[in-house]
C-alpha cells in the first residue's frame, strides 16, 4: 500500500470514529526538513521529521520518552497533528496514550486527535475550528425549521449531514472553497466533503492552507 492510500484509510478511520463517537452522544505530506549540502554529495533526498521518528516510535514506548520525542516535535513544528494520527496506526509503531495525554494536558495536541485515537466519544468544543453551532444554526433556513436550538443536536446534524454535504459550519472554515484552492488535496478526496474537514483539522490549519 502505497502513502498516499495508507493516509486515505487513515482519514477514513478517523471519520469513523467521528460517526461512532456521534452515535454514542494518500495523506498531503507534512512539513520537510531540508538542507543543502556542505559539499559535493550524492545524498540529496529530504526526508519528514515525521519518516525519521517512525524507527524511534517502533523500539521505544517508554511513555516520557515517547512524550519527549513528540513534544519537541510539536514545539519547533517538524511534526503537526496529522502527522501523529499517521504514524499513529503505523504498523509496528506504539505510541502510549499516556504521552499524548501528556501532549493534550500541554496544550499541544486537541481533544480531536487524543480522542478519536482512544475512542473516546467527544463533543463539539473538539471541532471548534470547523463548527460553532450558533453560526450553523443561523446561516441555514432549513435548519432552523427543522431543529430547536440544541447545540448537542446541531453538533449532530453537522457530523451527520452538514458535512458530508460540504455545509459550513463556523465562519473560519468552507470545505468548499477549501477544495477549490487546494486542487492536490480535491484531486484525493473527490466529492467526500466530509474529509476536508478531515485535513483541515489535522493538517491545513497548521500549514495555513488557503481557505
Amino acid at each position: 500500500m502505497n502513502r498516499k492510500n495508507k493516509t486515505l484509510g487513515v482519514a477514513k478511520r478517523f471519520l469513523c470514529g467521528l460517526l461512532s463517537a456521534v452515535a454514542l452522544a494518500g495523506m498531503v505530506p507534512g512539513p520537510e526538513l531540508h538542507a543543502e549540502p556542505a559539499y559535493d554529495s550524492a545524498y540529496t533526498d529530504t526526508y519528514t521529521m515525521e519518516y525519521l521518528l517512525i524507527p524511534a516510535l517502533k523500539k521505544n514506548t517508554d511513555v516520557n520518552g515517547v512524550y519527549r520525542q513528540l513534544r519537541m516535535g510539536l514545539l519547533y513544528k517538524s511534526i503537526n497533528e496529522g502527522n501523529i494520527a499517521h504514524m499513529y496506526f503505523v504498523e509496528g509503531v506504539q505510541i502510549p496514550l499516556e504521552s499524548l495525554c501528556l501532549l493534550y494536558n500541554d496544550g499541544l495536541i486537541s481533544g480531536y486527535l487524543l480522542k478519536n485515537v482512544a475512542g473516546i466519544p467527544y463533543s463539539a468544543e473538539d471541532i471548534t475550528p470547523v463548527f460553532d453551532a450558533a453560526y450553523y444554526y443561523n446561516k441555514y433556513e432549513d435548519i432552523r425549521k427543522n431543529l430547536a436550538y440544541d447545540p448537542n443536536l446541531l453538533f449532530m446534524h453537522f457530523v451527520l449531514v452538514g458535512m458530508p454535504e460540504g455545509r459550513t459550519g463556523c465562519k473560519d472554515f468552507d470545505p468548499k472553497s477549501y477544495k477549490e484552492l487546494n486542487p492536490d488535496i480535491a484531486k484525493e478526496y473527490g466529492n467526500n466533503y466530509s474529509l476536508y474537514y478531515y485535513h483541515y483539522m489535522m493538517y491545513g490549519r497548521f500549514e495555513r492552507r488557503k481557505k
